[in-house]
């Protein structure tokens, strides 16, 4: 049997065309009408930088964290999607400081195209928080959206809730010194929420911890030991550009 389409109404038509009008989708790269970043411009992106481990900051396979850094429970590896350059890094800029769900559609479908076989099979989703304050300053975690279209995109459960932050230091891409990075999060930046810690809600997962870009890992690292913590088997980062 065919399914046929549903029609759209004259008044959403309506909506829709005006928006057009309104806001003008233009590609970050090449500003071409039609979409937000369009087929070509995503096609010039480099998905397959050299991967680096979060502590040393040196070339990993994987993106794994090298057995000789490992320490503290932190984090088991950091994948980055691509380099934080060109259009690519206008398109992360744009989506972190203004609200454009479908630019974090859009980066995520083209992520999904080289994402390692390993993320498929993970057991849960959580995005990096950030603290009340900011979201409320904000409007919107930008980590989360693109934890929601990935957690879509892999049918893997979105926890959204039971990690949260509860210290803000300065904004990271603030910060140029590496050392300054480090000292910037600590430990106290994260907690798990009580009923998350009593219901055990992450014992033996193999657990996706989702943020924008990554410089120094720490951001990343932090919040992994706060999950091993509390009984995560496996935690890596994704990322979308480092």
């Amino acid at each position: 049997a065919v399914t046929s389409l549903p029609i759209p109404s004259p008044g959403s038509m309506v909506i829709n065309f005006l928006l057009d009008i309104l806001f003008p989708k233009n590609c970050f790269g090449c500003g071409a009408y039609g979409s937000l970043l369009c087929d070509v411009c995503i096609s010039k992106i480099d998905f397959h930088p050299i991967q680096k481990c979060g502590y040393c900051n040196q070339p990993a396979i994987g993106g794994a964290t090298h057995s000789r850094c490992k320490s503290g429970g932190g984090i088991d590896g950091i994948w980055a999607a691509g380099v934080y350059q060109n259009q690519f890094k206008k398109a992360i800029i744009t989506l972190k400081y203004k609200w454009i769900d479908e630019l974090a559609s859009i980066l995520i479908a083209g992520v999904g195209n080289h994402l390692p076989e390993m993320f498929r099979s993970s057991d849960l989703i959580i995005p990096i928080p950030i603290t009340a304050q900011r979201l409320r300053w904000r409007g919107y975690n930008q980590s989360e959206l693109l934890a929601q279209h990935l957690s879509k995109l892999l049918q893997i459960p979105l926890d959204c809730d039971s990690l949260i932050r509860v210290k803000s230091g300065i904004p990271q891409a603030n910060i140029r010194i590496r050392m300054q990075r480090l000292k910037n999060i600590d430990n106290t930046t994260f907690q798990v929420v009580a009923k998350s810690k009593t219901e055990k809600a992450f014992k033996g997962k193999n657990i996706i911890l989702v943020d924008d870009i990554t410089t120094t890992g720490t951001t990343l690292i932090q919040a992994a030991r706060q999950l091993k913590r509390n009984g995560a088997d496996q935690v890596w980062g994704l990322v979308l550009a480092r």
